[in-house]
């Protein structure tokens, strides 16, 4: 085969492939985004957001009040986290009035 001719042969398939790239050919319609899964029914949750609306959280697949000290704040600072719920720390106070009638010295009702 001539030199020439496989330069000819050589730029016929380059066309074909420029042609091909610049839509000869039409490409794969994308496929469909994935429907997000619908939230399970409570108490049942695979994630925070299943929660959310009930002020919980998502632990083991259920919603519960906490997972750790920092949920309980509305507590101040004598709520603790146990066992997945919000509890007050005996003799535990911000407050006096959280005394009933003692005073709080140090966190300490006295």
């Amino acid at each position: 085969m001539k030199v020439s001719h496989l330069i000819t042969a050589g730029a016929l398939v380059l066309g074909g492939l420029t042609l091909t790239g610049c839509g000869g050919k039409k490409k794969a319609a994308a496929a469909p985004a994935p429907t997000p899964a619908a939230a399970p029914a409570y108490p049942s949750c695979s994630t925070d957001a299943h929660c959310a609306s009930h002020g919980q959280v998502c632990v083991g697949g259920s919603c519960v009040q906490c997972r750790d000290h920092g949920q309980c704040a509305s507590m101040g600072p004598c709520g603790r986290c146990e066992a997945n719920k919000c509890t007050k720390v005996a003799g535990c106070c911000a407050t006096d009035a959280d005394c009933n009638g003692g005073r709080c010295r140090g966190g300490k009702c006295r």
